[in-house]
């Protein structure tokens, strides 16, 4: 059976952004949710992501680390999305993360329902004075041309 999301995690350079990430994550998948798996794709200028995925997750079957050769951003992100076999994948930056401690438990159920080869997820930006929901630029272009989209 295939997987529902594989969630892809490029990293460059930032491994405080990388263990954020990967720290809620990997609770919430070590919970017993194998529906999940997690690619990270490393084109850092150093090993700590290399590091630490072999002595955290080089044996655990959810967890696939590939090194990269420094291509840019967009063949990073591509390594992860087009070497899973998963129905879902979700890119999540360094920059960005996860708050809460039920998001796959209550991503996961939506998936399964869902019939749709693109979902855009918002993102709630937070701020040292304000928080707002807030989607990428190349999507606000994007419905601005396309508002039936």
């Amino acid at each position: 059976m295939k997987n529902i999301l594989t969630i892809a995690i490029p990293v460059y350079d930032y491994f405080t952004g990388f263990l954020r990430n990967i720290e809620i994550l990997n609770r919430q998948i070590s919970s017993g949710n194998n529906a999940v798996t997690i690619c990270i794709s490393d084109d850092s200028n150093n090993s700590d992501v290399e590091n630490f995925y072999s002595t955290n997750f080089a044996k655990n079957p959810l967890y696939t680390y590939i090194k990269g050769p420094q291509k840019g951003a967009v063949a990073n992100w591509n390594r992860c999305i087009e070497g899973n076999d998963s129905i879902y994948s979700l890119v999540m930056h360094t920059d960005e993360y996860v708050k809460s401690e039920e998001f796959i438990r209550t991503l996961i159920p939506i998936l399964e329902t869902l019939e749709y080869d693109i979902i855009i997820l918002s993102l709630k930006k937070e701020t040292k004075t304000k928080s707002y929901l807030h989607y990428p630029f190349v999507f606000k272009y994007l419905f601005l041309l396309f508002p039936q989209l």
